[in-house]
């Protein structure tokens, strides 16, 4: 009879709430690694370092999506039902994806910053002088 108080109580003791930010957010790194290689790099994420952006019409609409689908789920979230850890988590993600999406929206910067083309020279050289690995594997 005891163990069965003891399950009963078990379940009905306030528990934390489960994370939900954090599992979203694994998810968007792991396709803003994928859309754009160069920012993962630079961001510490070594899965792409073999790929460099490439930063055609497609890759840009699937970021704006991207982005706009993150936020999107972030406005779903019930602030009540997270952590304070969360919702601050959240509450600053959503103004980086707000900022971000906001700049795309606003204007194509492939159209008026020349340097653009140029950072492909950044992707090359970034992995290069960044100590993630020993030189022989970072460039080859």
């Amino acid at each position: 009879m005891k163990p069965a108080l003891v399950v009963l109580a078990l379940l009905f003791l306030p528990q934390e709430p489960k994370p939900t930010v954090p599992p979203l957010y694994e998810r968007y790194l792991a396709a803003r690694a994928a859309l754009d290689p160069t920012w993962a790099t630079d961001q510490g994420t070594h899965d792409h370092d073999d790929k460099l952006t490439v930063w055609d019409d497609a890759t840009r609409d699937a970021l704006i999506k991207l982005l706009a689908a993150r936020l999107d789920d972030l406005t779903k979230l019930d602030p009540a039902k997270l952590s304070v850890d969360e919702r601050l988590d959240a509450e600053l993600w959503k103004a980086q994806l707000d900022t971000e999406l906001y700049d795309l929206r606003r204007r194509d910067e492939r159209k008026i910053i020349p340097s653009i083309p140029l950072g492909a020279v950044y992707a090359i050289h970034s992995p290069l002088i960044k100590d993630f690995a020993p030189l022989e594997q970072r460039a080859t």
